[in-house]
């Protein structure tokens, strides 16, 4: 028997950590006057593309801001899984792909067409990655006396994800610089918090951690030794985001998936953390969302025989929680065990509690 501790963003943000996607993007708003200056403006405003091109021209700004920012249809989302269905939504659509026929299409043409609303994605990756110089060396000579270059979807992927990598850099920083500004009152409050969910809950031994967050967590309670795995990564490596591998249709683009992206990053299967087979599963601040049901699905059916699975929840700025809450687990559970939260529930599997 043991306990595994499933935790998400929500306990770092008890645990005084501004760690919402919503902090994330007011902090670039603070920090860098481009990006202050792009987000400002809407795109049939006069000065959108003069603002758009200087934000192109700055190293650590991305694509992926680039599309968060004219597609996501509210930048201030509290949670990360609502970026992440932003991303998905990407990929899946084929919204890429179009990106790629438009830059092969200037390439074969040296024409770009009209500015519309996806000319910037083609213009700023071709300018970034795929400029050779040699469209200015052609001007005043037949486009069919030269040889057109074809980027391939592979080479094209690759880019994509070098700059999702200076996304993660940045966001690394933040939640770095966060934790430096409270750092003892933040490691206090997690032990604070932990106490109170091993009292509301259970302390069966041993005791693992998998948290979907990158902060450092304590491994040690009351002289218990606690196993942590960062499931995507850590201030300590590099954080990753991505999609999950159960929704991803577009096979080139597996390598944007976490569960990919965990083997290239030397993450660990979690079955090499765990060493008992039945144990009681504790969740606290996780959405439970779609993306990682197969995280869930793992932890619930292979380490999870007879004990119970605890959902603890807070109450955050005086607002009763738990009707979200049960909804969040009920829509979970679901999702694995085919209509059967209610049965669950019934029988002291599942327990829903406040901490």
């Amino acid at each position: 028997m043991g306990t595994i501790f499933v935790l998400g963003n929500g306990f770092d943000l008890q645990c005084g950590l501004k760690t919402k996607y919503s902090h994330f993007f007011s902090w670039c708003r603070k920090i860098y006057p481009w990006y202050r200056s792009l987000t400002s403006l809407k795109l049939s405003d006069v000065y959108f593309q003069s603002s758009a091109r200087n934000a192109i021209d700055q190293p650590e700004f991305t694509i992926w801001d680039l599309y968060f920012i004219v597609h996501s249809p509210n930048m201030n989302q509290d949670l990360w899984c609502d970026i992440e269905a932003e991303m998905n939504k990407s990929i899946q659509s084929g919204f890429w792909e179009g990106v790629l026929n438009r830059i092969n299409n200037f390439l074969r043409t040296d024409v770009w067409g009209s500015v519309d609303l996806n000319w910037y994605f083609s213009y700023m990756l071709f300018k970034r990655y795929f400029d050779d110089g040699s469209f200015y060396s052609r001007q005043g000579l037949p486009r069919h006396f030269f040889k057109s270059r074809v980027i391939l979807e592979s080479e094209f992927v690759e880019k994509l994800l070098i700059e999702l990598n200076y996304f993660e850099d940045r966001f690394k920083q933040y939640v770095t610089k966060e934790i430096d500004e409270i750092k003892d009152s933040y490691l206090k409050n997690q032990e604070l918090l932990f106490d109170k969910l091993i009292n509301n809950t259970i302390r069966e031994k041993p005791m693992y951690v998998f948290t979907f967050n990158y902060t450092p967590l304590i491994d040690e309670y009351k002289g218990d030794v606690v196993k942590v795995q960062n499931l995507h990564g850590s201030l300590l490596n590099h954080p990753i985001f991505g999609i999950s591998a159960d929704s991803n249709t577009k096979s080139s683009f597996e390598r944007f998936t976490k569960s990919n992206r965990r083997i290239q990053n030397e993450i660990p299967p979690i079955s090499e953390l765990i060493e008992e087979e039945d144990n009681s599963i504790v969740f606290y601040g996780t959405s439970l969302n779609s993306f990682d049901i197969d995280y869930y699905n793992n932890v619930l059916n292979f380490f999870n025989k007879k004990k119970i699975v605890f959902f603890c929840y807070s109450d955050f700025d005086g607002i009763n929680n738990k009707a979200g809450a049960t909804s969040s687990v009920q829509r979970m559970i679901n999702s694995v065990f085919p209509n059967s939260f209610y049965k669950l529930f019934e029988q002291g599997k599942i327990k829903i509690v406040k901490i």
